[in-house]
């Protein structure tokens, strides 16, 4: 609630009034922590009713407190709920084994609940969204443009010569943006926000095609093994079960059923490879059925477009990497589950890096495959 660098920890304030919503910390949160549905009534409720009716959080005001005898001078804002919302885990998130889990609010989860209509001649929830949870003003604003005048926007944004101009030469953002609302804001925009805006477009469009190389990749190790199960002549069913698309830029993920076996492949330009909880969790607990491929990119980029025989080549087989891998992912679970005073959170989000010396010397996917034939 600081509108300034102080620190306030340990700070006790007294007769002060800050607007809060009723039952937020003690029942709402820890609802909506479990129900979609009621975190996105939530959302709503808080975008398109109390972000207009209690201002406060939007004006600071100065405020005596007392930290260990010692008087303390800050600047607080008048409402406390947008900070509950920030820092208290409510919005429900799906984990990789599909187990509910709360986290708190961020721009990333809040999308899976935001209904651009209620942004629509709303800047009180666009004020909200953009100074409490770290939104883009401009790329809320866009969610409701129509799809030319937001090409035509995104085009000038991406233009270093009109981005340098943008703010002083008002024409050439009429001539792009028939919305006033947006001309409004680049017009009061400064010079780097609009370069931070255009950076951002950026950002997005590098996603993007980071997810479609990786599609692409997977779609190419999918190909390559079918190629050596049709060399070698097995009967063996290749079920596709999804493409990992939030990957570092160092890595690509795609996970594929092979007959009864679990086959996880992985492309790493850092020699190192990382398996979610999830991966590690199957990796323990069907030592013989899970196998990890991994597709040696070191010193190699990746590509845009894969094919088949790009794949066969650079990748290695290894499997049963249980004995490897058990003791940490117990102690990990162990640690999560105690009921220690002090207990790791947020485990599903870890991953467990398997090194390069324990898959280097692993077998082709050919050899793999002729050696399914034998078991056969």
């Amino acid at each position: 609630m600081a509108s300034d660098s102080i620190e306030i920890e340990n700070v006790t304030v007294r007769n002060q009034s800050f607007g809060q919503i009723a039952f937020l910390t003690t029942e709402l949160l820890n609802r909506c922590g479990n129900n979609k549905n009621l975190a996105t009534r939530l959302l709503d409720f808080v975008l398109n009713v109390a972000a207009k009716e209690d201002q406060g959080w939007r004006e600071s005001h100065v405020v005596n407190g007392n930290r260990s005898g010692k008087p303390v001078q800050m600047c607080l804002y008048g409402a406390t709920w947008p900070f509950e919302l920030k820092v208290r885990p409510w919005v429900p998130v799906t984990t990789e084994d599909e187990k509910p889990l709360a986290l708190p609010a961020n721009e990333a989860n809040l999308r899976g609940l935001l209904n651009p209509s209620w942004l629509q001649n709303n800047p009180y929830g666009i004020d909200l969204l953009h100074r409490i949870f770290g939104f883009r003003q401009l790329t809320l604003m866009t969610e409701n443009l129509e799809p030319e005048v937001e090409s035509n926007l995104v085009k000038l944004l991406q233009d270093t010569t009109l981005v340098k101009s943008a703010v002083t030469n008002l024409d050439v953002v009429k001539a792009a943006v028939e919305n006033p609302d947006v001309v409004r804001l680049l017009s009061e925009a400064e010079p780097d926000e609009i370069q931070k805006i255009s950076e951002e477009l950026g950002v997005q469009k590098q996603q993007t095609q980071m997810r479609e190389r990786n599609r692409n990749f997977g779609l190419a190790a999918q190909a390559a093994i079918a190629k050596a199960i049709e060399t070698y002549g097995l009967n063996l069913e290749l079920v596709d079960r999804g493409y990992d698309y939030e990957v570092s830029p160092q890595e690509a993920s795609a996970s594929f059923e092979v007959g009864t076996y679990f086959l996880e492949v992985k492309a790493t330009t850092t020699r190192d490879v990382r398996l979610t909880p999830q991966q590690a969790e199957t990796a323990c607990k069907y030592p013989d059925r899970f196998v990890l491929c991994v597709i040696d990119l070191y010193e190699k980029k990746i590509k845009k477009f894969w094919h088949a025989d790009d794949v066969l080549p650079r990748a290695k087989i290894v499997a049963n990497i249980r004995d490897e891998l058990v003791e940490i992912y117990e102690g990990i679970d162990a640690f999560a589950n105690s009921d220690n005073p002090v207990r790791l959170h947020n485990e599903k989000l870890l991953r467990y890096g398997v090194s390069t010396h324990l898959w280097e010397n692993g077998i082709s996917i050919d050899k793999w495959v002729k050696s399914l034939q034998t078991k056969a």
